[in-house]
């Protein structure tokens, strides 16, 4: 059986509150629940902003939207002059942290008889180290929280107003929301302990120029090496834009087999075929002999990378690492350590 609502904007309808809430809901970015919807004031917007001189507090006059509880959808809701409250006096020997916030009261949600908008403040327990949780079933969105120290005159406010964006907006994020998983592949915020914009990839938030780590393959032309026990191959790569920097570090051991032919390594993503076609990055090696100057080779339309040594002890020549070819004319061998960091255009 199917059950019909109203759409919106049709003549001759009519419609009540709970219909044109949740159509409402449309309009501020979703909260992963079905018909859910984030609240809070506008990203700029100094309304319902929370100041202290001493123990007087006042919140200034604005605009914000409340998200109902289940089934109720979005209240918004304007406090027209500034509120103001007092601090309560401050615990002898403990710190207590007080909440300010806006509160929506629907009679026909909450049965309390009436239909208003307003600013509360609720005083802490002292010693908890958290603000205190609104009673009762209370629509409403944090506008700050407000530390007192022990026998302290002088209270400090932090302002914990949340951003309402429209769907898609990049909302700024405080610390307390940051561990806050994304809601789809692409979701994008304004870190503000960072100070950059991140996405959610599907399992974390990473912004453009972030380090991310990935596991490299080891290839041969003939026979493929194994690292064995003890031995460490590990990549991590940055990209912004189209520009990869892929950074590879092999760590050999006396488990290491090296299989046979030139010899290969992954890279993160797939290099483009724009350009000259050939990129090419720095790196060292340390084998029984020394140190040795590498070179990266990443060519066009490719998902590999080559890296070059000298041929042999003073000789400058390069040639391509190989089974038969270590570091420097050096043969293969336990404890060998190669980085290489190489920077390309990607597909």
């Amino acid at each position: 059986m199917a059950f019909a609502e109203n759409p919106l904007w049709i003549n001759a309808l009519s419609y009540s509150g709970a219909q044109m809430r949740h159509a409402e809901a449309m309009i501020l970015a979703a909260t992963g629940t079905a018909g859910g919807v984030g609240g809070g004031v506008r990203p700029g917007d100094p309304g319902l902003l929370v100041t202290l001189t001493g123990m007087a507090g006042s919140v200034a006059s604005g605009v914000a939207a409340v998200p109902g509880l289940s089934g109720q959808g979005l209240y918004r809701a304007y406090t027209a002059s500034t509120s103001t409250f007092t601090v309560s006096t401050a615990h002898a020997s403990l710190t207590r942290i007080d909440l300010v916030y806006l509160r929506v009261w629907d009679n026909a949600a909450d049965g309390s008889g009436l239909t208003q908008a307003d600013v509360v403040y609720l005083a802490g327990t002292a010693g908890s180290g958290t603000a205190p949780t609104p009673a009762g079933t209370q629509l409403y969105i944090p506008l700050a929280t407000v530390t007192v120290p022990p026998g302290s005159t002088t209270p400090s406010v932090a302002d914990a107003r949340p951003a309402a964006v429209a769907p898609g907006g990049i909302a700024p994020v405080a610390s307390a929301a940051l561990p806050t998983a994304g809601l789809y592949i692409g979701h994008a915020r304004y870190n503000l302990v960072r100070g950059m914009i991140e996405t959610w990839n599907g399992s974390a938030w990473v912004a453009q120029g972030d380090w991310v780590t990935y596991t490299p393959t080891w290839t041969a032309a003939t026979t493929n090496p194994t690292l064995g026990g003890g031995a460490t191959l590990t990549g991590r790569y940055s990209l912004v834009g189209k520009l990869c920097t892929a950074k590879i570090e092999l760590a050999t051991s006396s488990n290491t087999l090296f299989g046979s032919g030139v010899y290969a390594w992954a890279i993160p993503f797939a290099s483009s075929a724009n350009g000259t076609g050939v990129s090419m990055g720095a790196g060292h090696g340390i084998n029984a002999s020394g140190r040795w100057d590498l070179q990266g080779l990443v060519t066009s339309v490719q998902s590999i990378m080559n890296v070059w040594t000298p041929s042999a002890s003073g000789d400058c020549r390069l040639v391509s690492l190989a089974s038969g070819q270590g570091m420097g004319g050096v043969a293969w061998a336990t404890a060998q350590t190669m980085r290489v960091q190489v920077e390309y255009e990607i597909a």
